[in-house]
């Protein structure tokens, strides 16, 4: 028994073991006499119950520390992460605060870019002169992958896309406000298509053409953000969308009605000096 006891004790070899040793010594110091009788109340040898008792002792000491360990371990980790997390919590305000400091003051370009990049990711080309390469460095954008040699996609930093957001929209105000207080006679004439009760002109509901300076107007707004336009596939119909904000701001200010529609397809045939109608010329 002495042979055996010290072929367990002598396989110690870390604090886990030893723990692992000195609680089954306890174990069997103080329960002793409790475990043997309880054991030979069940009809086993003297000689057999003592081996029982020693190999239950053992077994339950490495049971009770290992769920000790496990209980650490997880405590250390938790407590490490919540530490991660608070640093990066710290990391994130400082990101933020550092924004809103320095939006207002980049330069449009970059200002552009972070606006751009709130929607989806672009692939560009990072060049030690490129704009992107200082976002880049202020953490304000990541590359989330390498396309090629030079090129990278990058996307908006996530943490920072709220205020970027609130400063875009506050750029977006700004610019209708400036834009629509400096509105010329056929832009306005062009902007009746969403205020009218029925489409003026340019559709073959109403058989009025729609003159050809209008009709420019039209596409200069859409040069200029505040409507969209597309031309579908057959090339004589194109679509024009007014933005709701462009939208709310004009029926406050320039008509003193609320718009009547969003989206009006226009006609080309209907189009003086369009090329699909009148003279043919081609804009």
């Amino acid at each position: 028994m002495v042979n055996w006891l010290l072929k367990i004790f002598t396989s110690i070899a870390s604090i886990k073991t030893a723990f692992i040793a000195l609680l089954s010594i306890l174990t069997l110091v103080i329960l002793w006499k409790w475990g043997n009788e309880t054991i030979k109340q069940y009809g086993v040898k003297p000689i057999y119950s003592e081996y029982l008792f020693i190999i239950a002792a053992y077994a339950v000491s490495h049971i009770v520390v290992e769920a000790i360990y496990s209980i650490v371990i997880f405590f250390k980790r938790l407590s490490i992460k919540i530490k991660n997390n608070i640093h990066q919590g710290n990391q994130v305000k400082i990101l933020k605060e550092k924004v809103k400091r320095s939006f207002p003051l980049l330069p449009q370009d970059q200002r552009d870019i972070l606006i751009d990049l709130r929607s989806s990711g672009r692939i560009v080309t990072i060049t030690p002169k490129s704009p992107f390469l200082y976002l880049k460095e202020e953490k304000y954008i990541h590359i989330t992958q390498r396309v090629s040699a030079d090129s990278y996609l990058i996307e908006l930093n996530n943490n920072i896309k709220g205020i970027v957001n609130k400063y875009a929209k506050e750029e977006r105000e700004n610019f209708v406000d400036i834009f629509i207080l400096s509105l010329t006679d056929e832009e306005k004439e062009f902007l009746k298509i969403f205020f009218s009760n029925h489409i003026p002109f340019g559709a073959p509901q109403n058989g009025v053409y729609m003159k050809a300076d209008i009709f420019s107007a039209g596409k200069n707004l859409a040069r200029k953000s505040l409507i969209a336009m597309n031309e579908n596939s057959s090339k004589s119909i194109v679509k024009f969308t007014l933005h709701v904000d462009a939208a709310k701001k004009l029926g406050r200010v320039v008509f003193k009605n609320r718009y009547k529609r969003l989206e009006v397809d226009i006609d080309l045939h209907f189009v003086l000096d369009g090329y699909l109608g009148g003279s043919g010329v081609p804009f």
